[in-house]
């Protein structure tokens, strides 16, 4: 399989953004395993785009 020559960046705001999500699943809904989760598949769907 041929790799691609793009680069993925995660910007400032991206990683703001993340934040607030696991801000508010974590501390608004009380649900702070549910935060990590999702933050882990978020994580992982980036390094798979990452990777191809």
């Amino acid at each position: 399989m041929l790799k691609s020559n793009y680069r993925l960046k995660l910007t400032s705001r991206a990683s703001k953004d993340l934040d607030k999500i696991y801000n508010y699943i974590a501390n608004e809904l009380y649900a702070k395993e549910a935060a990590n989760n999702l933050l882990e598949k978020i994580e992982a769907s980036i390094m798979r785009l990452r990777d191809h």
